[in-house]
């Protein structure tokens, strides 16, 4: 290791007789004892407040796992990597197996991952031969209000702090083998090997664009020159490529095609030139909106939280930037700290590069700007190269320094951790799960962001799940599939925010649903309770209606004259997809002896210009499917004694295989209607 730079470089301080850098050290020590003792607050305090859905899945995730006794319980459905949530869902089992108090289970998990990211944050500083106040600010920084990851993942959210753990220990390795020259052997490499497979297998595809690239990319620009690091290099470069190999196959060999059921991972695409120009426009704006800054026709600042953020974030980006370009003569004279800083500005740099160019060219990163929560890496790079660029100011300034950035940040603490207002929406919870079980309901559904909470908050007395309202369909991500299947439940809900009811009102109207019974309006929800169960909406609950009405796939449901249907997807507001190669539809009374039998359908893909066939007990007829929706008829003479009419469809084909989505279903033709007409 180098030997340590002095703290002062630039000039001797005036003030000889006051040691003001054990003064900064000591101010940031406290800093530091006020900032986590006000993040335990938030912890413990707010998880009952705060316990929204994400949370509330990993908890109802963990109960299964127990009660299953499997790691992948069989009716759980998995979607876009989130099969291993992260290493969120490990300390959870052990607490909830130990501990019966699902509030208290998640604090500790939070904590859990709190001290983790502690130690690893330790390992990078030691690494880059940072002083006592570079280390006490850095603790201060990454782990107060304006951490930018530990209020979303403690109360949710997987994907943040774990990553930023993978962060520092990347981070801290590349400086440990391509700047100091050190290696890493033994227990050390194999623990190493073990933690980035088991990393990069949460999604091999984002981990390749979001850390092996950049840090891979970086690594060989730097030791590119200069072949005493190729050493390193080589290294580095196995740590990183062998686990993500690794990882790459048990991602596409052993889960996907084992465990992720229907849902499948994402894929990316690019986006069309009409959305790239829109995304150009926006990009910025999306980043200020993220911040809590919104640019229309000017800039308007939400709130002080929001100023807050935004000051503090473009400080990080500025500080650096003018230091370095004002000190760099200064850095030279010290090789292994220029080394250091060229390194985290190469990484900053090529971060932004990568990640920018994913959010402007790429789908579903393009979407809205909350992806912009990908762009995470350049933040912490920034706050870093601020925090190590403070080695180089004197005594004085370093004093200065420290205390407004310490003020600043303890006003955050205080400001997100322990005087932030409880929404009123998750106070609210707990009246309306008692008004669910003081009026006996079992099962009920809502969209996602409220149906776990209010489940865990009714202490399993009732079932809920998860539902899109456009269409009004299974939300199917980190689900148990079988809370879809009908009961036998009188009645069933619906819990909708205040701002969701206008389009669940809207579509009962449009739709048919149960019949609704009596609603309940609370001040941040609206409950609707039904004579039947909603999941026959999504089955193919049936409504009546003669024959000769036929069947209108634009309507939730089916027809009271079918028994059932088979080989249909779930309901689309203009029409509903055949999904597999048969489709079976079964009458409750004998079909006519002669009929027309009218289809309004249009093919998907490879089926146009393919036949059709349609069965009616032996009786065989074909059409060629063309273009578009098209009205087709089709004539069966002397059919008396069938109920069932069936349809083989010629080329079913995943969407998904074709690139377009993440689509896992095998798609036939669209149907808009079908109708029998008696001769």
């Amino acid at each position: 290791m180098p030997k340590a730079i002095p703290s002062s470089p630039i000039k001797k301080d005036r003030f000889l007789f006051i040691n003001l850098e054990k003064i900064s050290t000591k101010i940031l020590q406290l800093s530091f004892c006020l900032t986590f003792l006000s993040l335990l607050y938030y912890i413990f305090r707010g998880q009952e407040s705060y316990f929204h859905s994400d949370t509330a899945t990993k908890i109802l995730l963990v109960e299964s796992i127990l009660e299953s006794g499997s790691w992948f319980p069989p009716n759980w459905i998995y979607a876009n990597g989130d099969v291993w949530l992260g290493l969120g869902i490990f300390p959870l089992i052990i607490f909830y197996a130990l501990i019966d108090n699902i509030y208290l289970v998640y604090s500790l998990n939070s904590l859990f991952y709190v001290s983790i990211a502690l130690m690893t944050l330790n390992y990078l500083l030691n690494e880059l031969d940072s002083t006592d106040i570079q280390k006490w600010l850095s603790r201060t920084i990454f782990f107060s209000a304006f951490s930018y990851y530990s209020a979303s993942f403690l109360f949710g959210e997987i994907a943040y702090l774990p990553t930023f753990i993978l962060f520092c220990l990347l981070l801290g390795d590349a400086v440990k083998l391509l700047i100091n020259g050190s290696s890493i052997n033994g227990y050390d490499l194999l623990f190493r090997l073990i933690i980035y497979t088991f990393f990069f297998s949460h999604n091999p595809q984002r981990f390749l664009v979001f850390y092996v690239v950049p840090f891979l990319l970086v690594s060989i620009l730097f030791a590119i020159d200069n072949s005493k690091k190729i050493r390193g290099l080589i290294q580095f470069a196995g740590l990183l490529i062998i686990p993500f190999f690794l990882s790459f196959l048990i991602y596409n060999f052993l889960l996907i095609p084992n465990i992720m059921n229907s849902t499948g991972a994402a894929n990316l695409s690019i986006v069309s030139s009409e959305l790239l120009t829109k995304n150009i426009t926006r990009l910025i704006p999306d980043l200020l909106t993220y911040l809590g800054i919104q640019l229309n026709t000017g800039i308007s600042v939400l709130s002080l939280k929001s100023i807050y953020s935004s000051l503090i974030y473009f400080s990080s980006f500025f500080f650096p930037f003018y230091l370095y370009f004002n000190r760099v003569g200064l850095l030279k004279q010290h090789s292994a700290v220029y080394k250091r800083n060229i390194f985290l500005y190469l990484l900053f740099s090529i971060y932004f590069i990568i990640l920018s160019y994913f959010y402007l060219f790429y789908s579903p990163l393009a979407i809205n700007f909350s992806t912009i929560r990908y762009l995470y890496p350049i933040i912490w790079c920034a706050f870093l190269l601020l925090i190590l660029h403070i080695r180089f100011l004197n005594q004085l300034k370093q004093l200065l320094t420290v205390s407004i950035l310490s003020i600043t940040l303890l006003l955050g603490n205080y400001l997100f951790f322990v005087n932030s207002p409880v929404p009123k929406e998750h106070l609210k919870f707990k009246d309306i799960a008692e008004f669910i079980t003081d009026n006996k309901l079992k099962k009920g559904y809502a969209t996602y962001w409220n149906a776990g909470s209010l489940e865990l908050r009714g202490e399993k007395k009732f079932k809920m799940a998860g539902v899109h309202l456009e269409p009004f369909t299974p939300f199917k991500w980190l689900q148990d599939l079988t809370i879809y299947e009908p009961s036998n439940h009188d009645e069933t809900f619906f819990l909708a925010a205040i701002n969701e009811v206008p389009d669940f009102e809207r579509i009962i109207n449009e739709k048919r649903f149960p019949h609704l019974i009596k609603t309940k309006l609370f001040e941040t929800h609206k409950l609707y309770v039904f004579d039947n169960d909603l999941a026959r909406v999504f089955n193919g609950g049936y409504y009546d209606i003669p024959l000769e009405h036929g069947i209108d796939f634009q309507i939730i449901g089916y027809p009271s004259f079918l028994t059932s249907v088979e080989g249909f997807s779930t309901y689309e507001p203009k029409y509903r997809w055949t999904e597999g190669e048969k489709v079976e539809l079964n009458f409750q009374e004998i079909l006519p002896d002669s009929f027309s039998l009218e289809i309004i359908a249009s093919p998907y893909g490879p089926n146009t210009g393919e036949l059709l066939l349609i069965e009616v007990g032996k009786h065989k007829k074909e059409i060629a499917l063309q273009p578009g929706f098209q009205t087709y008829y089709i004539d069966f003479l002397g059919t008396s004694g069938f109920k069932k009419i069936s349809l083989t469809i010629p080329k079913p084909t995943s969407v998904k295989k074709d690139g377009k989505t993440i689509d896992p279903r095998k798609l036939g033709i669209a149907l808009e209607c079908m109708k029998v007409h008696e001769y």
